[in-house]
C-alpha cells in the first residue's frame, strides 16, 4: 500500500510540474523578449543584408508615396498601410511590395514606417525601447523627428542605412 501511494503522488507530482511549465512558458518568454535587447549592431546588419532586396523593395515604394507619414504593421489585412487618421488604412498596390512586407514581417520585422526625411524597419522592441534599421531619404544623419527618442544612430556598411535604438526612459534621463 505504501508503495502505491508513493507511486500515485510521484504520478501526481510530474502531471502537476508539466501542467505548470506549460502554463508558465509563454510568461517566461514574454519576459525575455521584453528584457533582452534582441540584437545588436553586428547582428542588425547581418539580418539587414540577408534581408536587403525586399528592404529595398518596400524603402522605394515608401519613399514614392504620396503620403508623408506611412506605417505598416502585420495586421489581419495583409498589405494594408496606414496613412493617418484623414485617410486611415489603404491597400498597397503593388504585389511585389506586398509580398517583400509580408516576408519581412515573417523573417521577425515587426514595424516598418515612413517618417519624415527616414523610412525605418524596427526589428525590436521592448516596453520603451525599439532597434532596428533606418535609411535616410534626403541624406542627413535621421534624427529625432523621425525616430523618437533616440539614443543611439550608427551608419552601416551600405550608405544612407543606419543602426538605430530608441529608449524612452535613457532619453529622458538625458
Amino acid at each position: 500500500m505504501n508503495k502505491k501511494r508513493k507511486k500515485m503522488v510521484l504520478i501526481i507530482g510530474t502531471i502537476a510540474a508539466i501542467v505548470l511549465i506549460i502554463a508558465l512558458a509563454p510568461v517566461f518568454i514574454f519576459m525575455y523578449r521584453m528584457g533582452t535587447p534582441w540584437q545588436g549592431i553586428r547582428r542588425t546588419e547581418t539580418d539587414f543584408l540577408r534581408n536587403k532586396e525586399r528592404i529595398i523593395i518596400v524603402r522605394d515604394y515608401l519613399i514614392i508615396s504620396d503620403y508623408e507619414s506611412i506605417t505598416i504593421c502585420p495586421t489581419r489585412e495583409p498589405g494594408t498601410m496606414f496613412v493617418g487618421l484623414e485617410h486611415g488604412h489603404l491597400q498597397i498596390s503593388n504585389p511585389e511590395v506586398v509580398e517583400a512586407v509580408a516576408s519581412l514581417f515573417n523573417n521577425g520585422y515587426q514595424v516598418i514606417r515612413k517618417s519624415a526625411n527616414a523610412v525605418i524597419l524596427q526589428r525590436w522592441s521592448g516596453f520603451d525601447a525599439g532597434r532596428g534599421v533606418v535609411y535616410s531619404i534626403d541624406g542627413q544623419t535621421p534624427g529625432e523627428s523621425a525616430l523618437s527618442f533616440l539614443t543611439r544612430i550608427e551608419p552601416l556598411s551600405i550608405e544612407g542605412w543606419y543602426y538605430y535604438e530608441d529608449d524612452f526612459n535613457e532619453w529622458r534621463r538625458r
